[in-house]
């Protein structure tokens, strides 16, 4: 039996909620994908790539959040909001990783974390 990569177990088309004509090009707007605390907003120029801002709890999510920082699509985060930098293939890959990241138990605010420095002296 062949286990399906976590990608595709949180495949996601996009669901059209509105197109609209901004200057000479038209933009397509989708319905937010909501993952626990999470919202993936999304919207498109050309349609085979997408923009994306990411929400949690209302807020923007910055691409220097320690949960996502290292994931391979963190890194267009930034751009996003004005490129269409997302191709399907990665949006599913985000979710995927935002589905895993929802069901963690947050780190409760004042918890020590201790961190390991060296010696320069050693």
């Amino acid at each position: 039996m062949v286990k399906p990569s976590a990608a595709a177990m949180y495949s996601h088309t996009p669901e059209v909620d509105c197109e609209s004509h901004i200057g000479q090009d038209l933009y397509t707007f989708y319905f937010p994908i909501e993952i626990g605390d999470f919202v993936v907003s999304m919207w498109s120029k050309t349609g085979s790539l997408f923009s994306v801002t990411l929400y949690e709890n209302g807020t923007p999510l910055s691409r220097r959040d320690n949960r996502i920082g290292r994931l391979p699509w963190s890194s267009k985060l930034m751009r996003s909001w004005k490129e269409d930098v997302y191709s399907k293939p990665e949006i599913d890959q985000m979710v995927s990783d935002l589905h895993v990241i929802a069901q963690k138990p947050p780190t409760p605010v004042g918890t020590f974390v201790p961190r390991v420095y060296r010696s320069a002296h050693r």
